[in-house]
C-alpha cells in the first residue's frame, strides 16, 4: 500500500475522530439514490401504482413507519413529489420508470428483475439530466478509475465504506487523497481500508472509541448493502452500453432472463442517452470544471488537450442531452460582437442592422431554458472554446469578464445596447472549457483578468504515455519511443527552447497494428517535428542540426533516410 503513509498521518486521524465521535456517522457522497435502509426496488412497482391511482400509501402499507420510510426512500429518489405530510404524485421520473417496467413486464417482486428494474431507473434519470444520479455516476467513475468492478461488488464492507469516506471534515477528505494517488493504487484492494484502519489502533484510547464506531457503522450498513450492488451493477451496464456488457453480465451471474430484459431497455435509449466511459484525465477536468465552472487546459502541442476536451464533450452530451454543448474556436479577428452581443446586417432588409446575441448570450439562454424544463433545475450546458488565447480576449469578453466568474454567475447586468431595463446574467448552470496551445503565445501573456477567473490545468509531454496505450508503438528495434521524446525535448531546452514549446506525445503516436512503424516514424518526423523545430529556431540552422542530429544535413535540411540510417540516427539522438 504506497498510499498508506499518507492516509495515517495527523490529517486523517483528526478526521476520523471528527466523523466517528458523532452519534451517527453520516455518508459522504452516495453510490444509490435512497435514503433508508431499504436500498432496493422489489416493492417499487407496486408502491408507484398505488400513488399513480390513489395518490398516497394508505391502502398499500398499514404500518405509519413503513409508509413514511418507502414515501421518504421514493422521495429521494425523485420518483415520486409530496405536497404534504399525507398526498404524493408520480414524479415525471417515476412515470416514466413504472411504465417501462410494465412494457418490459418487470413491475412485479420478482427478484432477478432487481437489476434491469435499475437499470432503467439509472438511464431515464441521465435522459433526465437529473443531478443526485449524474453526482452518483460521477462518484461512480471516480472509483472505477481506481478500483476494479468485481473487486467492489465482491466486498460489501470495501464498497460501503466508499460512500463514508468521501466527505470533507476540517478541510480533509479521504477519498480525494486516494483519488488523486489512484496511480500509486490501482493495484491494490479495496479492503486494504480495513489493515489501514487496524494500524491506528492502539495510539490514543479515544481514537480507538472513533475506530470502533466508525468500522462497525460501516460493517452495519454493509449488511443491507445488496440493493447497493444491484445498483452500481446497473450503473456499470448503463457505462458499457449494449454489445459491450455481456462480459459482464456473467461477472455477476446474472441470468438469460435479466440479460434479455436488460439488452430490450439499452435498445430503447439513444446513444446519447446512455453514459460514455470516462478516462482519468477527463474525470479530473469535470471535478474541476464542475466546482470552478471555467477551466482552461494549457500545454504545447500534441499533448492531448484537444482530444480531452473532445471526449469529455462526448460525456457531456451523453449526461446532459444533445445540444446542451456550444462549439467555437477564437482567432485574431474574432470579436465581441461575434462572442457577446453586436449589431450584424439584416438578411432581408439591405442596410438595415438588428442586435443580435453572440455563441455566448446564445449558450446562456439554453442553460436558462435547460434550468427551466429539468425537473430539479439543474440541466448543465458547455460552452467549448477551442484556441482560446489565439483571440484578443480582452475584447472578446469585455464587461462580461466579471459575470462568468463564479461567485457573480446570477448577478444582474445590462448592456449599453440593450433595450431600456432589460437585464442579463450568467446563468450558473453554465461551464466554460477553453484549449490553449502555449506554442503559440505563453501563458503569462494572457490577460490577467482571465487567468484570475480560470482554473489553468496543464497537459504536458508524457513518455511514459507510450508503454501505457495498447494503441501505440512503444519501441522499435529495442529503441523506445519514449526515449526518443524524451532526447528532442532535452535537446530543445538545451538549446534555449522554453518549455512551452516542448514536442507533444501525440507527435510520435505511430500505430502499433502497422507494418511500416519504421515509415510512420519518418514521416512523422519529417513533416511534423522537422517544420516545429525549424520554427521554434527561427530556421537557424546550427541550432536545428543540435536538436535534430543525424536527422538533417551540414545545411539543416531532413535527410532522406532508409531503415537502417533511420535506426543509427535515433541511437545517435538518445546517445548524445
Amino acid at each position: 500500500m504506497q498510499w498508506h503513509d499518507v492516509l495515517t498521518g495527523h490529517a486523517f486521524q483528526s478526521w476520523i475522530f471528527t466523523v466517528a465521535s458523532r452519534n451517527i456517522v453520516r455518508i459522504g457522497q452516495p453510490l444509490d439514490p435512497f435514503t433508508t435502509s431499504n436500498r432496493r426496488l422489489i416493492r417499487t412497482s407496486g408502491w408507484l401504482t398505488e400513488i399513480e391511482y390513489a395518490h398516497s400509501l394508505s391502502r398499500l402499507v398499514n404500518k405509519e413507519r413503513a409508509e413514511h420510510q418507502a414515501l421518504t426512500d421514493l422521495q429521494r429518489a425523485h420518483l415520486i413529489t409530496r405536497s404534504d405530510s399525507s398526498g404524493a404524485e408520480l414524479s415525471r421520473l417515476g412515470q416514466l420508470v413504472l411504465d417501462c417496467w410494465r412494457r418490459h413486464s418487470i413491475d412485479n417482486d420478482i427478484e432477478q428483475y432487481e437489476v434491469p428494474r435499475a437499470l432503467s431507473l439509472v438511464l431515464f434519470a441521465v435522459s433526465l439530466n437529473d443531478e443526485l444520479y449524474g453526482s452518483i455516476i460521477d462518484y461512480w467513475h471516480e472509483i472505477r478509475s481506481v478500483y476494479r468492478v468485481n473487486e467492489l461488488i465482491a466486498d460489501d464492507n470495501a464498497l460501503t465504506l466508499l460512500i463514508y469516506i468521501n466527505r470533507t471534515e476540517n478541510h480533509y477528505n479521504p477519498w480525494k487523497h486516494l483519488y488523486h494517488l489512484r496511480f500509486s493504487i490501482s493495484d491494490s484492494n479495496p479492503s486494504d481500508w480495513s489493515q489501514l484502519l487496524n494500524s491506528l489502533m492502539g495510539i490514543d484510547s479515544d481514537l480507538d472509541a472513533a475506530i470502533q464506531n466508525f468500522t462497525q457503522r460501516v460493517a452495519d450498513a454493509a449488511t443491507r448493502s445488496r440493493g447497493r450492488r444491484d445498483f452500481i451493477s446497473a450503473l456499470e451496464i448503463a457505462s458499457l452500453g449494449q454489445g459491450m456488457c455481456d462480459y459482464f453480465f456473467d461477472a455477476i451471474q446474472l441470468n438469460d432472463s435479466a440479460r434479455d430484459v436488460c439488452k430490450d431497455i439499452l435498445k430503447e435509449f439513444s446513444p446519447s442517452a446512455r453514459i460514455p466511459e470516462l478516462g482519468v484525465v477527463e474525470a479530473n477536468v469535470l471535478d474541476v470544471l464542475n466546482r470552478r465552472r471555467n477551466v482552461i487546459l494549457y500545454g504545447p502541442p500534441g499533448t492531448g488537450k484537444t482530444r480531452t476536451a473532445l471526449n469529455v464533450r462526448e460525456h457531456w452530451e451523453g449526461i446532459n442531452g444533445e445540444g446542451t454543448v456550444f462549439n467555437i474556436t477564437f482567432h485574431p479577428s474574432f470579436s465581441y460582437e461575434d462572442f457577446v452581443q453586436g449589431f450584424r446586417p439584416e438578411e432581408d432588409q439591405p442596410g438595415s442592422f438588428i442586435l443580435k446575441d453572440g455563441i455566448l448570450l446564445t449558450a446562456c439562454k439554453k442553460a436558462e431554458k435547460e434550468k427551466e424544463n429539468i425537473p430539479n433545475g439543474q440541466g448543465k450546458v458547455l460552452l467549448l472554446i477551442d484556441e482560446i488565447n489565439r483571440g484578443d480576449t480582452s475584447r472578446i469578453f469585455g464587461e462580461l469578464i466579471t459575470y462568468i466568474e463564479a461567485d457573480k454567475r446570477e448577478v444582474k447586468f445590462s448592456f449599453s445596447n440593450s433595450i431600456q431595463g432589460q437585464l442579463y446574467s450568467i446563468p450558473d448552470n453554465l461551464y466554460i472549457l477553453g484549449t490553449m496551445n502555449t506554442a503559440d503565445k505563453s501563458v503569462s501573456l494572457m490577460d490577467t483578468a482571465i487567468r484570475r477567473r480560470f482554473a489553468f490545468m496543464g497537459f504536458f509531454p508524457d513518455p511514459a504515455v507510450y508503454d501505457e496505450t495498447n494503441s501505440w508503438a512503444s519501441e522499435i528495434e529495442g529503441i523506445r519511443v519514449g526515449e526518443i521524446l524524451a532526447s528532442l525535448n532535452r535537446r530543445l531546452l538545451d538549446t534555449g527552447i522554453e518549455p512551452d514549446r516542448a514536442l507533444g506525445h501525440a507527435l510520435l503516436g505511430l500505430k502499433s497494428d502497422s507494418d511500416d512503424v519504421k515509415q510512420q516514424l519518418i514521416e512523422r518526423l519529417h513533416y511534423d517535428v522537422y517544420p516545429l523545430v525549424s520554427e521554434y529556431c527561427y530556421m537557424n540552422r546550427e541550432a536545428i542540426r543540435e536538436i535534430l542530429g543525424e536527422f538533417v544535413d551540414e545545411f539543416g535540411n531532413f535527410r532522406n533516410l532508409d531503415n537502417e540510417g533511420l535506426i543509427e540516427a535515433l541511437k545517435s539522438l538518445i546517445e548524445n
